[in-house]
C-alpha cells in the first residue's frame, strides 16, 4: 500500500527516450455487511433468537462478533459462527423482557473492520394460571385464609386481587390475604392474577359461612 513511482525506459537507434510517474495502491476496503437479521422478532422469553449477517471482504472474513445490549442496560459479547459462505450466525435464548440492541463487528484479515446494528423485542403472551384455592366452609365469624400460592407463570406472577361482594364489593390484595366473614352465606370470591406483561388469568372460590350458634331458650 502507499505511492508507487515508476520510470519508462524507451530506446531505438536515434537514441533513449524517459518518462516517470507514480500510482498509489490502497488496500481494500473494510468487510461488508448486508442481510443483517435478528429472528424471530419478537421472540416469546426463554426462546432462541438468531442473529445472522452476510459479511463479504476480499481479505477474507478473519472473526465477527456480536455485543447484545439488554433491556436493562447491560452488555455482553459474544463470537459469530460462519456457516458456510459468506454467512455468519450466533444464536441465544434470552430471558429479559424488552427491546435488545445488538452490534455486529466484522473484522478482515488486514484488520479493517465494519459494524452494523440492529434491535428485537423479547416478549411475554403467555397468561398465567390462577388457582383461588379449594372452596372453605367455615363457622361465622371466621377469619378466612385465602391462598393463591397454587398460582404459576412462565415468569412471575406480579399481582394477586381477590374481588367478592359482602355486604358491597370488598377487594383483597396479595398471595394469601385474609377476611373476617361476620355475615351468613355463601361468597363467591375470583382471583385474578397478572404478570409483568399484563397478562391476566381468573380463578374462583366459595366461602360458606354457616350459623353454627343453637338458639337459646329463657323463660
Amino acid at each position: 500500500a502507499g505511492a508507487h513511482a515508476f520510470t519508462i525506459t524507451a530506446e531505438n537507434s536515434l537514441g533513449v527516450a524517459v518518462a516517470t510517474g507514480t500510482f498509489d495502491i490502497v488496500p481494500p476496503g473494510p468487510p461488508v455487511l448486508t442481510n443483517v437479521a435478528a429472528t424471530p422478532d419478537p421472540q416469546q422469553v426463554f426462546g432462541t433468537v438468531t442473529i445472522t449477517a452476510t459479511i463479504r471482504d476480499p481479505d477474507g472474513v478473519a472473526q465477527a462478533t456480536v455485543e447484545v445490549t439488554f433491556p436493562d442496560a447491560s452488555t455482553a459479547t459474544y463470537p459469530m459462527t460462519n456457516l458456510g459462505g459468506d454467512v455468519w450466525s450466533h444464536a441465544r435464548a434470552y430471558d429479559q423482557l424488552g427491546t435488545h440492541g445488538f452490534r455486529i463487528t466484522a473484522t478482515d484479515g488486514t484488520g479493517a473492520s465494519a459494524n452494523a446494528t440492529g434491535t428485537f423485542r423479547i416478549v411475554d403472551t403467555v397468561p398465567p394460571v390462577a388457582d383461588a384455592g379449594p372452596d372453605q366452609i367455615v363457622p361465622q365469624g371466621t377469619v378466612v385464609a385465602f391462598d393463591g400460592s397454587g398460582s404459576t407463570d412462565n415468569v412471575a406472577v406480579v399481582n394477586y386481587t381477590w374481588p367478592f361482594v359482602d355486604g358491597g364489593t370488598v377487594s383483597l390484595y396479595g398471595v394469601a390475604p385474609s377476611y373476617p366473614f361476620d355475615n351468613l352465606g355463601v361468597f363467591a370470591v375470583t382471583l385474578t392474577v397478572r404478570d409483568s406483561s399484563g397478562n391476566s388469568a381468573a380463578d374462583s372460590m366459595n366461602v360458606t359461612v354457616l350459623d353454627v350458634v343453637p338458639p337459646s331458650i329463657t323463660n
